[in-house]
């Protein structure tokens, strides 16, 4: 069964494609900074993430077939003030740093890397 890695798995889009990629027979292992938050479910997996303190699961990126980045501050969450813009920005600039260079690190065959 092929793993793929979600980063922000456990927003909107996140928990649709979790389901889809499930039913499609993949394993799938998300990322997120409060894993033991979320229900147990068959064929999915939640471990500990946090961009901002580069603390991320060397094992699970090991282990992916494909990642999916889709982590960020919500869009919809606050009025798009400067400081939240910057908000925005950063949470997907610095997601999308630590798995590049998680990447760069490890021995691994990822066959494609999708972010958001």
């Amino acid at each position: 069964m092929e793993k793929v890695i979600i980063t922000g798995g456990a927003g909107a889009i996140g928990l649709h494609l979790t389901k889809l990629l499930v039913a499609n027979f993949y394993e799938v292992i998300i990322f997120t900074r409060n894993p033991k938050s979320h229900p147990a479910q068959p064929n999915v997996r939640y471990v500990h993430w946090d961009p901002y303190k580069q603390e991320i699961d060397a094992k699970s990126i090991q282990e992916a077939d494909y990642i999916i980045n889709l982590a960020g501050a919500n869009l919809n969450a606050k009025r798009w003030t400067k400081t939240y813009q910057q908000e925005i920005i950063g949470s997907r600039v610095e997601s999308g740093k630590l798995l590049y260079q998680s990447l760069k690190q490890l021995p691994n065959q990822v066959k494609a890397v999708i972010s958001a």
